[in-house]
């Protein structure tokens, strides 16, 4: 009885689920079966999308030879927003329509999306913050400028521990204190 959850569609969309950029490339995926759900190959299938500010447009479908009853489409999706996509098929005396299947066209959340050099950007920051922007040629003189820098630069300065004679005293009393009072206790 409860053997099978549901059957596929006649025509089944497959579209991105991610949002995709405009201007990129959507890659639309159909399966097309007849009323045994047996592959239908060498149909007449086509993507009606729906753009955004309602122009549409037709995208034929062609049938991909690795799977039977498999077509593959592609478009440009130029409009920010949702894109409708009804796929249609018509094959001999089958003559079905898929219900309509969205894809979001957003521009890229990607961190390294356009990524690229913004030089007006890095001299700026350089300028205010007291820096210099060197650029791709002059790079093998960074070692030699930071070396020279006098801004930033830490100096180490090192002193022995008899020319600080407060801080050697209470050294060597607390090192006499503690060997005091292990010889008291027994502990030395």
């Amino acid at each position: 009885r409860w053997l099978v959850a549901g059957t596929p569609d006649a025509v089944v969309a497959e579209l991105p689920a991610e949002p995709v950029a405009p201007g990129e490339v959507v890659e639309v995926r159909a399966e097309v079966r007849d009323d045994r759900f047996a592959g239908v190959n060498h149909a007449a299938v086509t993507a009606t999308v729906r753009a955004p500010s309602g122009a549409t447009r037709e995208v034929p479908m062609e049938w991909s030879v690795a799977r039977d009853g498999e077509y593959r489409g592609r478009f440009a999706a130029e409009e920010l927003g949702p894109h409708d996509v009804t796929l249609g098929a018509a094959h001999d005396s089958l003559v079905v329509s898929a219900a309509p299947a969205l894809v979001r066209v957003e521009p890229s959340t990607d961190e390294y999306f356009g990524a690229r050099m913004r030089r007006d950007a890095l001299e700026r920051i350089a300028a205010e913050t007291g820096g210099r922007f060197y650029a791709g040629d002059e790079v093998a003189n960074l070692p030699e400028d930071l070396a020279y820098t006098a801004r930033g630069a830490t100096v180490i300065e090192e002193k022995e521990l008899w020319d600080a004679p407060a801080a050697f005293l209470a050294i060597l009393v607390l090192i006499s204190v503690e060997w005091m009072y292990r010889r008291r206790r027994g502990l030395a």
